[in-house]
């Protein structure tokens, strides 16, 4: 169902003329931020521990499976091009591109988060083993809980979708939602490149 596109500005304009940024979306950026450093710090010590390490890094039976790893790497890139889609179908007052491009963007991170799953379930070593361990199921396990956190979100508003009264105006939310993503998105090319490729 398209909706008419809006005639009244995405932003609010003040009296000087100027577009204000939306205090959802000014907050969400503050906290990403926040994020960065988390993230930021946690492959800091890896690549202090990986400097300091005195033997091989990853010791001997800490390989992991870069191959699956790199093709489910790809699909969730892609899914940050579904989660900007979704965004264009919004502004053109599309609801229901909007949601199937949602849902499409939260399958694949599913399908993401399953694979990590299963990776996990096969590594032959484990968070207490060694230095690599820690760092690697710390690390990999707190981006999981983001991914996750990323799918509910987008799976909520999908279902806020669905309601009449939703449209442009509900724009400041979803682009809090898409930048969320697109976060989770950089931060495990992050972490790939620092795991899978250089250790």
């Amino acid at each position: 169902m398209n909706l008419a596109a809006p005639t009244s500005p995405a932003r609010p304009v003040p009296a000087g003329g100027e577009p204000r940024v939306p205090l959802l979306l000014l907050g969400t950026t503050i906290w990403l931020a926040s994020e960065v450093m988390f993230f930021g710090t946690l492959l800091g010590a890896f690549f202090s521990l990986r400097a300091r390490a005195t033997g091989p890094f990853p010791p001997p039976g800490a390989e992991l499976d870069a191959p699956v790893t790199a093709l489910v790497t790809l699909l969730l890139v892609a899914s940050s091009g579904t989660v900007h889609l979704a965004l264009n179908r919004l502004r053109a007052g599309d609801r229901t591109g909007f949601r199937r491009l949602l849902l499409i963007t939260a399958a694949l991170g599913a399908i993401f988060q399953s694979a990590q799953a299963i990776e996990w379930s096969r590594l032959g070593f484990t968070l207490s083993d060694h230095a690599f361990g820690s760092s690697f199921y710390l690390t990999t396990g707190f981006h999981g809980l983001h991914v996750l956190g990323g799918i509910v979100a987008l799976a909520l508003l999908a279902g806020r979708s669905t309601r009449p009264a939703f449209g442009p105006a509900q724009l400041p939310a979803a682009e809090m939602v898409s930048l969320y993503w697109h976060f989770v998105d950089v931060v495990w090319l992050a972490v790939f490149t620092s795991f899978y490729l250089v250790a």
